[in-house]
């Protein structure tokens, strides 16, 4: 009974780390510069949309160069510690204590980058102009009521909150 309440706990854990991480679909990575896909990756589609200078293009190019060094020097802190955690949760007595510390540190990492994330759109924002930001608010307003078109029940499926 104890060991299938440890494979359980452990599946539970690897789940909502999965979750957390959210959806890695085609054109779903926010931080890595893709041809297709978000906005601040594809950088021609940017310029088209926005009406970008090529100073502007080759400033944006630069900021997503730096941010993606930054935030790949994190997911490679990031790795080992999920395996670490993969590791504590097989176990035949879990520590929990030592889970949680490791689960502290991966979500400690996992704040890191959504702090670069944010850093990264503040960057490249401030390299607009007024009627750049205004274009830029209304698209990604469309693109929201496109993905929810395409997910009407949130970014999980579920009209409520996991407990």
């Amino acid at each position: 009974m104890k060991k299938v309440f440890v494979y359980a706990l452990a599946l539970t854990l690897v789940a909502s780390v999965a979750f957390a991480q959210g959806p890695k679909g085609k054109g779903q990575c926010c931080d890595m510069p893709m041809k297709k896909g978000p906005i601040f990756g594809d950088v021609e589609r940017l310029k088209q949309v926005l009406g970008l200078s090529d100073s502007q293009v080759d400033k944006i190019v630069e900021i997503n160069s730096l941010y993606e060094k930054r935030m790949l020097d994190i997911r490679e802190k990031l790795a080992p510690k999920m395996i670490q955690l993969k590791k504590l949760l097989l176990e035949d007595e879990v520590d929990i204590n030592a889970v949680r510390a490791k689960l502290k540190e991966i979500g400690d990492l996992r704040i890191e980058l959504h702090i670069l994330r944010i850093q990264h759109v503040m960057d490249i924002e401030k390299q607009l102009n007024k009627d750049q930001l205004k274009k830029l608010k209304a698209y990604k307003q469309m693109e929201m009521q496109r993905m929810e078109k395409i997910r009407p029940h949130g970014p999980m499926g579920f009209d409520e909150p996991m407990m």
